[in-house]
């Protein structure tokens, strides 16, 4: 027998067509806004590409012997938040984003200041030119003229006063400076305990700096910074190149998303207390520039950017007091002055831009002017 063709389907009902073509539509529809936004994406990155000089942040470090790692010596430093700033500077031939430092005879012949800290004296947001130890000279020399004030500055982001103590040792020392200032943050207490290195897989018996251990016995000792760091890592994390698309998006709205995290109306928040060990580690470390400071026959001073009344402000005032050491509070000079600690720094980073410099300069030159004897005035 011949089969017979099985019957055609019967015609979709008007409830499903009305569906498909409503999806038909809604599909085309979101087809349309991924190309437009992807669009919108590249003409953006081109553009912003195109209207800075760069986005990706270059800041090569080098090992020197006996003082750890610091930036590489006569070389290019580009930095940016893709937000604020776009700087592009050189080292000097020790490893610092600062001028030659003055020769020996001339920086002994004269008030010579030299600048110590982390990254708000390495501060590679802002032009050599407009730099905290440029600005005191300059002010100085206009307005106390007779005190002949000299600078030169070491500064080396995430790095605390003890990591600080080999630039002493070996660059610092032979200018015999008048006046070493110590340019103290907040995460300073953190660092001078090792934390962060510990974080990043760090062996602290085998560090790139100078670091502090606290012995089983209670005495804190150093480790000295360790050429082969590297080889010593916990874990030595894979690093990824910079390469995304569009990478200007991406690290434009990672740096937002972190300014916005740590800042609350427009000022650094502080914590009430310092980090577990940081007094303690902190006080260490001053007493190691006190030792170095009363053998040279150098003034130190502590310069810092706290808000009045803060724990970790009242801890650093109690160390240094105990030590006789003076601190220079710029937030305090800013909110005397009448201005707002908030114009002190950058709009999405809380590193000093070139006003917070300048009024950091003008607070030590206050401070210059009422100890000239510092000077030998």
């Amino acid at each position: 027998p011949i089969s017979k063709p099985p019957p055609p389907p019967p015609p979709p009902s008007p409830p499903a067509t009305r569906l498909r073509a409503a999806l038909l539509v809604v599909s085309l529809n979101a087809l349309l806004l991924v190309a437009a936004l992807s669009m919108i994406a590249v003409g953006g990155e081109a553009w912003l590409r195109l209207r800075h000089p760069f986005h990706l942040s270059h800041r090569p470090m080098e090992f020197s012997p006996g003082a750890g790692l610091v930036l590489a010596p006569n070389a290019e430093m580009r930095w940016t938040n893709m937000l604020d700033y776009w700087t592009i500077s050189w080292t000097n031939s020790l490893g610092f984003l600062d001028r030659e430092p003055p020769a020996p005879e001339l920086a002994q012949a004269s008030c010579h200041v030299a600048f110590v800290g982390d990254s708000f004296v390495e501060a590679i947001s802002v032009s050599v030119a407009d730099k905290l130890p440029v600005r005191l000279e300059e002010l100085a020399a206009e307005r106390l003229p007779h005190l002949d004030v000299t600078t030169s500055a070491y500064g080396i982001r995430g790095t605390g006063q003890i990591a600080q103590l080999p630039w002493y040792d070996k660059w610092m020392r032979r200018l015999r400076p008048e006046l070493v200032v110590l340019v103290f943050v907040d995460n300073d207490y953190r660092d001078n305990t090792g934390a962060a290195l510990w974080a990043n897989f760090v062996d602290l018996e085998h560090p790139p700096t100078l670091t502090a251990i606290k012995e089983d016995d209670g005495r804190i000792t150093l480790r000295p910074p360790t050429p082969e760091w590297q080889a010593f890592l916990r874990l030595n994390p894979l690093i990824l190149e910079d390469r995304l698309p569009f990478s200007y998006w991406f690290k434009a709205y990672q740096n937002l998303v972190a300014w916005r995290f740590w800042v609350v109306d427009g000022a650094p928040p502080r914590t009430s207390l310092p980090p577990p060990g940081g007094l303690e580690f902190t006080a260490f470390a001053l007493d190691q520039w006190s030792e170095r400071a009363e053998i040279d026959g150098t003034s130190l001073a502590i310069l810092t950017y706290f808000t009045r009344g803060e724990g970790f402000s009242k801890g650093l005032a109690r160390l240094a007091e105990a030590r006789d050491i003076p601190v220079i509070d710029q937030a305090e000079w800013i909110l005397d002055s009448g201005a707002e600690f908030r114009d002190a720094h950058w709009e999405h980073d809380n590193h000093w831009n070139p006003q917070g410099h300048q009024w950091a300069a003008e607070a030590v030159l206050a401070w210059l002017a009422g100890h000239q004897s510092v000077c030998g005035e």
